[in-house]
């Protein structure tokens, strides 16, 4: 039997992860995109909980989404021995300015310009929520 297939669009930026056992281990901060297929490649999962950095798994973990969550096919150890993600591979690899790594990752600094700058790359409430409505015209 094949594994369920994930909809990435349930997948939400700041969506509680939880190891396959309910533990929570942290948040969603990015989704990787491969550009030869465009498609969700990886999950940055956010340091904070039991993560002393940012972490990069395969899209291919997801068990299950959730309104409450993202719950992992993995356990806490194994969470805990996911490689490091390493954003300015990313940034450069978008860029063309080689690098490695599945691509994608490196919307923040055209969302910040765009924005109006500020902010490390994170919005405010009012200005994510404008955002996803704006997505979700389309």
């Amino acid at each position: 039997m094949s594994p369920p297939r994930i909809n990435v669009s349930e997948l939400h930026v700041g969506s509680a992860v939880y190891a396959r056992n309910g533990e929570k281990v942290g948040k969603l901060r990015f989704m990787v995109v491969d550009p030869e297929s465009a498609s969700v490649s990886h999950l940055v999962l956010e340091k904070g909980m039991m993560l002393h950095h940012d972490v990069l798994t395969p899209v291919s973990s997801v068990g299950q989404v959730l309104h409450r969550g993202i719950f992992l096919n993995l356990s806490p150890d194994e969470i805990r021995e996911l490689p490091d993600f390493n954003e300015s591979r990313y940034l450069q690899r978008e860029r063309g300015e080689g690098g490695g790594g599945q691509g994608g990752g490196g919307n923040r600094d055209r969302d910040r310009d765009r924005d109006g700058g500020g902010g490390g790359g994170r919005r405010s409430k009012g200005r994510y929520r404008r955002h996803r409505e704006r997505d979700h015209r389309d």
